[in-house]
């Protein structure tokens, strides 16, 4: 067996390094030497598409990696692990079934972590043999599985009974489908490889639609589709019409008015300061959510906005200054962000909510 060291710059091999970094674990710092990229590349597999994608089963059962001596002709190489075989097996299986649910080809770089590992624990089954995307399914085993078994739980999606507060749904609503692979339910335009399947899921999603969004306007969205349910129609019109709410750039002038005038120590807030910071970071980065990028305020202005609320607290009124002096001390150009202000914040925040033996659950 030749070891082979070639490596292409092209995208395809990018394809192939980050889902071995990515979706399988290899270390990008040792990436050259590890023995999955070496039994690969020792077969000529250099890409994803082009090489990797053209692997059989009993291929990647037969890999394997040249010794670490270096001695490819002297030393005896090493079969790959059955993990490390399984792992191959299941990333192919992968971008078969993705591909299959969108339609087309998927770009394995913009695959999430959690997409796969879902996939990987909940429906691979090594039993089964892996079919290419565009060859269709005898019968639709996907379909029975998913009326028995896989339907997701529903109540990871939020309950939404305020316009004013879209954008937090949304933004819900969009990572959960990413998480499940369901994402494509709400996308544009998207014409599915198996209509059937597709329309059961479409079902499902609707059915969550019409339990949770339950404010006035969006109840009367998801109302207008009862008949076709339609998801990709009905978010297509959720993102149209709710967010250019009114509702949002009135919550949008509470909050920047909220951010601008409460002190801690003027009494409002009854509860400890740390939750009381963490309030404050949720309205601020809920803020930013609600307005235009050019409204939005950066992090030194929330930063601001934050010392003012605490300048009247005198076991949080020196952070900010403190924190400055340390930094100029120790040589630090850098801006401080938002996020370390309130950490700091909260160290002493803590300490004072301990002797206190303060409570509030409110964020």
């Amino acid at each position: 067996m030749q070891a082979v060291h070639t490596h292409p710059a092209g995208a395809d091999a990018t394809t192939l390094k980050s889902a071995l970094i990515n979706l399988l674990g290899v270390a990008e710092s040792t990436y050259s030497t590890s023995p999955i990229v070496t039994a690969l590349e020792s077969e000529g597999v250099v890409g994803f598409l082009g090489d990797f994608l053209t692997l059989a089963p009993e291929d990647i059962d037969g890999l394997e990696s040249p010794p670490a001596s270096g001695l490819v002709n002297v030393d005896p190489w090493v079969p790959l692990p059955k993990t490390s075989k399984r792992k191959l097996k299941i990333l192919i299986a992968y971008y078969h079934f993705g591909s299959r649910r969108k339609g087309g080809g998927i770009d394995m770089t913009q695959v999430s972590k959690k997409g796969f590992d879902i996939f990987r624990c909940t429906e691979y089954d090594p039993s089964e043999p892996i079919v290419p995307w565009k060859t269709a399914l005898k019968k639709s085993s996907d379909i029975n599985t998913w009326k028995k078994t896989l339907r997701p739980n529903t109540n990871d999606f939020i309950q939404h009974r305020s316009d004013e507060f879209w954008p937090r749904t949304r933004e819900r609503y969009r990572t959960t489908l990413q998480a499940m692979d369901l994402e494509d339910l709400i996308k544009k335009g998207f014409q599915p490889l198996e209509p059937i399947l597709y329309a059961l899921q479409m079902k499902w999603l609707y059915k969550v639609f019409q339990d949770k969004l339950q404010s006035p306007v969006t109840k009367s969205i998801v109302t207008k589709y009862i008949d076709t349910k339609d998801t990709r129609l009905l978010w297509e019109e959720l993102e149209a019409k709710v967010g250019n709410s009114m509702t949002a750039d009135i919550q949008s002038t509470k909050i920047s008015e909220y951010l601008t005038t409460i002190r801690l120590d003027s009494g409002t807030w009854k509860g400890a300061q740390e939750n009381f910071l963490l309030h404050f970071k949720e309205q601020a980065r809920l803020y930013n959510e609600l307005v235009e990028p050019s409204e939005q305020y950066s992090e030194q202005i929330f930063i601001k906005f934050l010392h003012l609320a605490v300048s009247g607290t005198p076991n949080l009124a020196t952070v900010l200054n403190t924190q400055y002096a340390a930094r100029s001390a120790a040589g630090v150009t850098t801006k401080m962000s938002f996020s370390e202000y309130v950490s700091f914040l909260q160290s002493q925040a803590q300490i004072y909510d301990m002797s206190h033996r303060t409570s509030n659950p409110r964020l």
